[in-house]
């Protein structure tokens, strides 16, 4: 959408007696160009009850309304606003005022006029409302093959903010998909990606700008303390590279949640302080794990709390013993310990405890904090 465009939203809405529903499309010309996208639409199954089609038409038309309410206060640019029925009867309802029909009907108008004030209504055919795919459905193989292009808003702005859906990540995922129009689960990770790219777009702009021209990041930002130490492992790019998301944000909030219940309430994996407070507010995990009672432990004693050096008693008879060392032996991969006694710091009692450790463990890499 280029910059010095005209842009307008317009509303189309339409009933059946199965179902009722409208529609938004967002239209920009520029330089003698005219583009129209659509932008949402929302249905609804007609009752059970059957009701005449003026009130069906009234039904949709309210739903319009709000449909355009909940636009108008999620895009981030000024536009003027059309709303379209093809119900010559409802659009006439609209214009009079409601105290001069019944209770259903007036509560509906009344309804309309407050959220439509500087919103104009006017008419159209009815084969021309693109609304009638809403309200009477349509086959899937008669739909026209979906284009590669996409309608892309400002950068600047956390849309997922003021989703309803923010406290529920399997809901957000489900959310930005119907922005791309797709219920697959392929398209509902494109959905995923647009929304983590929002927050990141704005509480990380300046590097998420910088890096997405290929620049370095700035020496002063936070994330250069955020390198990875598993570059050398044989992990995937994922696993090596997380996302990045701001700790104290709904939608941070909503993944750890999300994946607790996922794997069925299981504990956080790493000490982190927000990872933490999130689970610890899970009233299923308190209500399974009460706290027990704890027994009250003597005092250790002095030969566990008291520091004594290690002594090698020689053989031979009448001759104090003397200082002795341990040498420990640690393993990268499992954290396992061998621990071998010399007798003193010489390079002689270090060969002999290496040569006793490789004879009894194998010869492996070995990485020494004293150079080796």
């Amino acid at each position: 959408m280029h910059s010095q465009a005209s842009v307008e939203m317009n509303g189309f809405c339409d009933a059946s007696t199965a179902n009722y529903g409208a529609c938004s499309y967002l239209r920009s010309e520029a330089k003698g160009n005219a583009e129209a996208h659509l932008l949402c639409a929302k249905s609804r199954v007609a009752p059970l009850k059957a009701l005449t089609i003026p009130i069906l038409e009234l039904s949709t038309a309210c739903l319009l309304a709000e449909l355009i309410v909940n636009v108008k206060e999620t895009i981030d640019f000024d536009c003027t606003f059309h709303c379209w029925s093809d119900s010559s009867i409802v659009l006439a309802w609209i214009r009079q005022p409601p105290r001069e029909f019944n209770v259903f009907v007036s509560n509906r108008i009344a309804k309309i006029q407050e959220m439509t004030k500087i919103v104009a209504w006017h008419h159209v055919p009815t084969d021309l409302n693109p609304a009638d795919v809403v309200s009477r459905g349509y086959a899937v193989k008669n739909l026209p093959e979906r284009r590669s292009t996409a309608l892309i808003g400002t950068v600047g702005t956390d849309i997922s903010i003021n989703c309803k859906f923010l406290n529920s990540f399997d809901k957000l995922q489900r959310v930005f998909a119907y922005i791309y129009r797709f219920i697959a689960v392929d398209e509902i990770s494109f959905g995923t990606v647009l929304l983590l790219r929002s927050v990141q777009q704005v509480h990380i702009a300046v590097e998420y700008e910088v890096l997405s021209q290929g620049q370095p990041c700035p020496p002063k930002s936070k994330l250069i303390s955020l390198r990875p130490r598993l570059q050398n492992a044989s992990l995937d790019y994922e696993t090596k590279h997380p996302i990045l998301l701001p700790k104290d944000h709904p939608v941070t909030r909503a993944i750890i949640v999300y994946y607790h219940e996922k794997y069925f309430h299981a504990g956080p994996q790493a000490p982190r302080k927000f990872v933490a407070s999130v689970i610890n507010k899970c009233v299923r995990c308190f209500r399974m794990k009460p706290v027990a009672w704890e027994h009250v432990m003597g005092s250790l004693p002095a030969g566990r709390v008291q520091p004594n050096p290690f002594y090698h008693k020689s053989e031979a008879r009448n001759k104090a013993p003397h200082k002795c060392y341990i040498v420990v032996f640690v393993c990268f991969s499992m954290k396992a310990a061998h621990l071998e006694v010399v007798q003193d710091l010489t390079t002689d009692s270090f060969t002999a405890a290496l040569r006793r450790f490789i004879s009894l463990r194998g010869s492996p890499r070995i990485w020494s904090d004293n150079g080796l």
